[in-house]
């Protein structure tokens, strides 16, 4: 999918701004007009927008309160309908997908938990991802996708063997590469 400089996006304090991550997955997003699409982890809703003016139904979701109204107030800054759940990754979340779109917080936070939840997935970094693995299969369609971000800042050999450990066929789909790390647009299917 094409980024879209139509879409205008606010992002207040300790929401996720829009990255090369970000770009990333919207560049590997394939979005068919009518199809379902769940965006886990959706922030200022940027990619969720992206998709639903392609054509899709979207659901995005979140588990930060102050994420869903700021992706609440960009899809109607914008005038594109989705629907913006509140819910730790799956808990709220019903029915199953064609797609599901998520780029994971990936960093290793610190020990008191303090850090924030837009940039970190866990002690190591991975747990909040292994999280998301374990359940995603239950929310997809039976030729369901799911479209996804890793950096080589996370504990990737952790990530690869837990998506075999879950039945998760890889594919690389692109990359982008910076000074201080490089992050891989895959695409995951389900082989059970």
């Amino acid at each position: 999918m094409k980024f879209n400089t139509q879409i205008t996006i606010s992002h207040p304090y300790g929401i996720y701004e829009q990255s090369e991550d970000t770009m990333l997955l919207i560049k590997i997003l394939k979005i068919k007009k009518g199809i379902n699409i769940l965006d886990m982890g959706t922030g200022t809703g940027i990619v969720a927008l992206h998709c639903a003016n392609s054509g899709a139904i979207v659901i995005a979701v979140d588990v930060d309160p102050k994420a869903v109204d700021c992706a609440r107030k960009n899809a109607i800054d914008n005038d594109i309908k989705m629907k913006v759940v509140r819910s730790d990754l799956f808990r709220n979340v019903f029915g199953k997908f064609d797609v599901i779109a998520f780029n994971p917080p990936y960093l290793p936070s610190d020990d008191d938990g303090a850090d924030s939840l837009a940039w970190t997935g866990g002690l190591r970094g991975t747990e909040l991802f292994d999280r998301f693995l374990r359940t995603a299969k239950k929310h997809m369609k039976p030729n369901g996708v799911i479209y996804t971000l890793i950096s080589t800042l996370s504990m990737q050999d952790d990530i690869y063997s837990k998506m075999k450990e879950y039945n998760y066929s890889v594919k690389i789909i692109d990359k982008h590469k910076s000074f201080f790390e490089t992050i891989y647009g895959v695409k995951l299917f389900s082989t059970h």
